[in-house]
């Protein structure tokens, strides 16, 4: 008995009047059980046909792949008739009552496989048999019918593999090409839906594992595991350096390190994305670079801009004025004032002579046109691209009381008071010494930016509005 199918045609359901006996020999699937069965089917050979007549079926079952249907069969057994077997074999008679159960009589030990005692095994079998056909012998024990299991049954694999083919071949004969290809495209869709993002999952993996290790490998090097490092931090530095020097280089490196993923060049490729597109709100902090400052400013002005490095309404770059000293030039002239046609005069014979504003802004126009690209390293501008304004640092340029005044040149009025300028480094003298031709050094000139971002994020630096951005970027 393999199935389900075998025990309900060996041993259907009967009634006490004609009732049908099943004689179950229990062994298990191996080598060494294989002899019982075959001296069994030597019995039936001989003696079967008689006991046929009486309704008796002879089978067998390999109960080490049948546990769960003979398991009622030994609990309904009483303890002492449960020993294991020996060297012989039990038989179970079974008579099925309902489909789910039955009473039976377990036999011990009755068969053995020797061809000596087959015919004592075959005689003590068939004595057994008649005692309860007589009904001197009753079954006394009741047992609730599981189903068999399958032994034939194909793998899961096999019956998904064959249902799968099945349904190919019911779609391939009974769908269109117009039905197939909606349901195509879908499953398609899906497929790539599932592809995509397990890559970017494997992708957010590879990343966090290579931050991860990267920040080991760090804390390695410096041998301070803080991940929340400040450049001020007084842990830092003199347990590790005994040179202030040294210390100082060391977090400028660091600095360095951090900022320079979030600097980039302006130039006509970044254009749109550091100034036309910039979402309302956001700005973009760009400083005035050539090729020799380049080294010398841009680690100044990373370590003056790194403590806002997190605030996402910030982008930072930087402008090389030997390519786009003209942008500069034009940002420049959008604030000028405008000359306004009704403050001209009408001198004698119809000439039309300027107004003092308008010969300001002429006097400035063409001392633009003559800026030198030199003067410019360090100045710092903030771009705010949505409402057409910026802000401008540079320790030469005040926050004067004259409106139209750049702090590029001289224009030999008294010089406003030191308290007006927009750093504090950039002191009166120094903007006297550079008016008379003296230049701060190059290390010098982003000195007071600190004090110019708090000003700034305060509301109190001048915003000059121009009409449009310029778009002259190389």
């Amino acid at each position: 008995m393999a199935s389900q199918a075998h025990l309900d045609d060996l041993c259907p359901v009967s009634s006490r009047n004609a009732r049908k006996l099943c004689v179950v020999l229990t062994v298990v699937d191996s080598s060494a059980d294989q002899r019982y069965i075959s001296t069994m089917r030597q019995f039936v050979r001989r003696e079967g046909a008689p006991l046929a007549a009486q309704r008796i079926q002879f089978a067998y079952m390999f109960v080490d792949k049948q546990k769960e249907f003979i398991l009622p069969f030994l609990e309904g057994l009483p303890k002492e008739e449960q020993s294991s077997q020996g060297a012989k074999r039990d038989v179970v008679v079974v008579w099925r009552l309902e489909h789910s159960r039955a009473r039976f009589a377990w036999l011990r030990g009755v068969w053995d496989a020797t061809e000596t005692s087959l015919n004592a095994s075959g005689e003590e079998l068939k004595k057994r048999l008649d005692e309860i056909l007589r009904g001197t012998s009753k079954l006394d024990y009741q047992a609730a019918l599981v189903t068999l299991t399958d032994e034939f049954r194909p793998s899961l694999f096999t019956r998904i593999s064959r249902a799968a083919m099945r349904m190919g071949e019911t779609a391939w004969f009974h769908l269109s090409k117009e039905e197939a290809l909606p349901v195509l495209s879908a499953v398609g869709t899906f497929l790539v839906i599932l592809l995509i993002g397990y890559g970017l999952n494997y992708a957010a993996i590879s990343e966090e594992r290579t931050h991860s290790a990267r920040q080991e490998k760090r804390k390695a090097t410096t041998g301070n595991g803080d991940d929340q490092w400040h450049p001020e931090d007084p842990r830092t530095g003199p347990q590790r350096n005994p040179s202030a020097r040294s210390t100082a280089s060391i977090r400028e490196r660091r600095i360095m390190r951090e900022m320079t993923p979030l600097m980039h060049e302006l130039r006509a490729e970044t254009y749109f994305g550091m100034i036309r597109l910039l979402k309302p709100g956001c700005r973009s902090i760009v400083v005035l670079v050539d090729e020799q400052s380049k080294d010398i400013l841009l680690p100044q002005f990373a370590k003056h801009v790194w403590p806002i490095r997190n605030n996402k309404t910030f982008s930072f770059g930087y402008l090389m004025v030997e390519k786009n000293l003209p942008w500069f030039r034009k940002l420049l002239e959008y604030t000028l004032p405008v000359e306004n046609p009704e403050s001209t005069d009408q001198g004698e014979g119809g000439s039309v002579e300027k107004s003092p504003a308008g010969k300001v802004a002429a006097s400035l126009y063409e001392r633009l046109k003559s800026i030198n690209p030199r003067k410019t390293l360090g100045t710092v501008l903030v771009l705010c691209g949505w409402k057409l304004y910026f802000n401008m640092y540079h320790p030469m340029h005040t926050a004067a009381r004259r409106k139209n005044f750049l702090g590029f040149d001289d224009d030999g009025e008294e010089e406003s008071s030191s308290e007006d300028s927009d750093s504090e480094k950039a002191t009166h003298e120094e903007v006297q010494a550079l008016r008379k031709g003296y230049q701060l050094k190059l290390e010098d000139v982003l000195n007071g930016l600190p004090n110019w971002l708090d000003r700034l994020f305060e509301g109190s630096i001048r915003r000059y509005y121009i009409p449009e951005w310029p778009d002259n970027l190389k």
